[in-house]
């Protein structure tokens, strides 16, 4: 509005946070020209906030360890300290702190949320009771002596895993096994006549997804419906309206 040119001449560290989000050199060169000193608290909580959320888009992280975090961000700033400015801007709000194991981490206030919101809702399914297939250990013989190889022992208790929880995270990095892992699962779990659904975050992992199943995969977004009529975003299906599958396999949430 009216108020811009005199916000930013006031702070023109406003340009690389929400929503324009220009890259902080640039916003840099912008502050140097308008006399902003390289120790102003206004550079470094720039600077500190611009390094989350970079890391957050580039490298998925959802927080940092202050320690890391006051170093690398230190030596992008060409200053020898900013603990000053990070502590205000956990004083502030803008940034939230945890620890972990003796570690404290530092979080941006929505990752921390989404974070616990997460980890709330899955330790919620992780309480259901279940019962493991009274044939199980049979069944996975069955699939290995099918498939002409056995599966690691890593393997077999992610798929007994997934078969005695509603609820089961798979980790790993690449060639680790898991979309053998995932085929077991969806094998047994047809097997048992379950109606089972996969999706994925984006229509290529889906199309990824597919192919390594060969079976019919889709957006979340999709499975879940969106509906635009009420003039914002909301899902068809929920915890209300639930989908009419009895096992979602949701691949690539990272």
């Amino acid at each position: 509005g009216p108020h811009a040119i005199e916000a930013l001449q006031q702070n023109p560290y406003l340009l690389c946070g929400e929503p324009l989000q220009l890259k902080f050199d640039v916003v840099d060169g912008i502050a140097r020209k308008l006399e902003v000193g390289e120790e102003s608290t206004l550079r470094i909580s720039a600077g500190i906030l611009y390094a989350m959320r970079r890391n957050a888009g580039n490298g998925g992280h959802t927080c940092l360890p202050r320690k890391k975090l006051l170093e690398s961000t230190a030596h992008y700033l060409l200053l020898d300290t900013i603990e000053d400015g990070l502590q205000q801007l956990l004083d502030r709000g803008e940034l939230c702190a945890r620890t972990f194991g003796g570690t404290e981490y530092i979080y941006l206030p929505d990752m921390l949320s989404a974070e616990e919101d997460i980890a709330a809702r899955l330790g919620q399914l992780s309480t259901f009771p279940t019962e493991p297939p009274v044939t199980l250990e049979s069944d996975i013989q069955a699939l290995e002596r099918a498939q002409g190889f056995d599966y690691a022992p890593l393997q077999k208790e992610a798929i007994r895993m997934a078969l005695s929880n509603r609820v089961m995270v798979l980790t790993g990095g690449p060639g680790t096994g898991k979309t053998t892992t995932v085929n077991a699962i969806l094998g047994l779990y047809e097997g048992a006549r379950s109606r089972v659904a996969l999706c994925a975050p984006t229509g290529r992992a889906a199309k990824r997804l597919s192919e390594l199943t060969h079976h019919a995969a889709s957006t979340i977004h999709r499975l879940l419906e969106v509906d635009y009529s009420t003039g914002s975003v909301r899902f068809i299906h929920n915890e209300k309206n639930l989908l009419k599958y009895d096992v979602i396999i949701l691949d690539e949430m990272s």
